[in-house]
């Protein structure tokens, strides 16, 4: 028995393999036909794509994909996580980063690493008053977030301190 090329599971699970033996491009090719045919769970084929490109360093293409897994799963505050990164350290657009951070913090409210995103965010953006307050209600939280503590410790340096 043949695979069939045109089946969307053929094409994900070709795609796993893919970036399992470390062949990117036909990983990535794979994953883009799958969702084409309508591959479901369409959240899982989008959220293995953006993890490719993103470790291809193809972080406007990562972005894009986590952006659109945001669409589908935005209660999930670890969703934000990654493109948030990007928009600061790889593509280096703080305002992009804000948005995406107020979003988390609306869709998250009770989250603690949603008001840390927001706080690094307004950190990355200059606005040192705005991300000591939600890096505070970040740890208020959650006392023992790590990525909080990371993120105070930035602010104090961009404070001098």
């Amino acid at each position: 028995m043949w695979l069939d090329p045109e089946k969307a599971e053929t094409q994900y699970f070709l795609g796993l393999t893919y970036f399992a033996l470390n062949r990117l491009e036909e990983a990535e090719k794979a994953l883009e036909i799958a969702i084409e045919n309508g591959f479901e769970p369409l959240l899982q084929a989008k959220q293995k794509l953006a993890e490719i490109y993103l470790y291809d360093k193809k972080y406007s293409l990562a972005v894009q994909y986590y952006e659109g897994v945001l669409k589908e799963d935005p209660k999930n505050v670890d969703n934000f996580v990654r493109p948030v990164w990007m928009y600061l350290e790889q593509i280096f657009d703080p305002k992009k980063a804000l948005a995406l951070a107020e979003e988390a913090v609306e869709k998250n409210p009770e989250s603690a690493m949603a008001y840390n995103l927001l706080g690094w965010a307004h950190l990355a953006n200059g606005n040192l008053e705005k991300a000591e307050k939600f890096l505070q209600k970040a740890l208020e939280l959650d006392n023992e977030l790590a990525a909080a503590y990371l993120n105070l410790g930035k602010l104090r340096e961009a404070e001098g301190k």
